[in-house]
């Protein structure tokens, strides 16, 4: 009798216990899931209207209004591609760094009521046009629930100005690239090729160069994505020292000798800069040795707009420049079913890409 008495207050002392450790794991999980902070975020915009090759800063204010504290904070910029990034300023209780026209900063924890700024600082780059809108935008987040989003994310619109209209850039490289398929029909068939056509324009400087001691084995190269073109002055069938510009050429030939690729760079130079302009145009890329710059990479992509990054490069043997944020946007137009000749149908699209990037 004692014994069963024993075993069951045992057993009741046993599930009192599990009984409280429940309890407890359920006040801790709730207290967990109560941890709440509501973030906001707000730009100021100094110039309000921006000007080309002038500096443009924004300060970014992030504010907890509680009801808890908010730990690992991130504060997300996106810059606009007309503004190339130079620094930004976390204060003393966070940190921050920036490339590529993104600058995140972070603070390691914001009490409840309080805010911290992030100061970024961008100029504006020389080939922004007048009345050019620069779109700002950025995020908020932490570790914590927040359950009020809507004040998480902010963008801000400034038009630009710029005096000269047509900026002149001292260093700056742009291009134009469009990538068509094309049907060629005979002997009872039809084959599909690409075609592309691109433009490419550089300036670079040329302080400091004597350009008297430009010679015929002087190399001129252009880099631009896949693209990349190299001649000497000497290519050019009418050099002689002491010219200011030089006309080159190239072609291409597929298996049936026929020419599939034409491309012409024309040089001009002073005592301060160099322009090159580089036109090609390809009707079938069989045996043809360059590359498309970058249109052919959204070949078959659905319609819409395109956004990316690509790096490009201009050597004239004294001098090398690189452009390693060249900002590339464009739009991809597909149309299906196309019927040539009565031998389709064909899956035939249109790329154009143009994108820009000055200093």
């Amino acid at each position: 009798m004692r014994k069963s008495n024993v075993g069951r207050r045992l057993r009741l002392i046993s599930l009192g216990f599990c009984a409280w450790t429940i309890v407890l794991m359920a006040i801790v999980a709730m207290r967990a899931q109560a941890q709440n902070a509501d973030l906001g975020v707000s730009v100021a915009v100094v110039p309000s209207s921006t000007v080309t090759e002038s500096n443009v800063v924004y300060t970014i204010t992030v504010t907890n209004s509680g009801p808890d504290d908010a730990t690992g904070v991130t504060v997300t910029n996106s810059l606009p591609r007309e503004v190339k990034y130079l620094g930004c300023d976390a204060g003393v209780d966070g940190d921050c760094d920036g490339s590529l026209g993104v600058v995140v900063g972070d603070f390691p924890l914001l009490a409840s009521g309080e805010s911290e700024a992030l100061v970024v600082t961008g100029e504006v780059r020389c080939l922004a046009f007048n009345k050019a809108l620069l779109t700002n935008t950025v995020a908020v987040g932490s570790d914590v629930t927040d359950a009020v989003s809507a004040n998480n994310q902010v963008t801000t619109i400034t038009t630009n100005s710029n005096p000269l209209r047509k900026p002149f850039c001292a260093e700056s490289i742009s291009f134009v690239e469009s990538y068509a398929d094309k049907a060629s029909c005979g002997g009872g068939g039809c084959d599909v090729f690409p075609g592309d056509k691109v433009v490419i324009v550089a300036v670079i400087s040329l302080e400091g160069v004597d350009i008297t001691q430009l010679t015929e084995d002087t190399s001129v190269g252009v880099t631009l994505g896949n693209y990349f073109v190299l001649h000497q002055l000497a290519d050019d069938p009418h050099w002689k020292p002491g010219k200011t510009s030089a006309t080159l050429f190239n072609w291409d030939y597929n298996d049936s000798g026929r020419i599939v690729q034409t491309q012409v760079m024309r040089l001009k130079w002073t005592a301060k800069q160099l322009t090159v302009k580089i036109t090609m145009k390809v009707d079938d890329v069989e045996g043809v040795g360059q590359g498309s710059v970058l249109a052919d990479q959204f070949e078959g992509v659905p319609s819409g707009p395109i956004a990316q990054v690509i790096s490009g490069s201009v050597e004239f043997d004294p001098v090398n420049k690189s452009f390693d944020t060249v900002y590339a946007n464009g739009g991809v137009v597909s149309t299906n079913g196309v019927i040539v000749k009565a031998h389709g149908p064909f899956n035939l699209s249109t790329v154009v890409v143009a994108g820009a990037s000055g200093d």
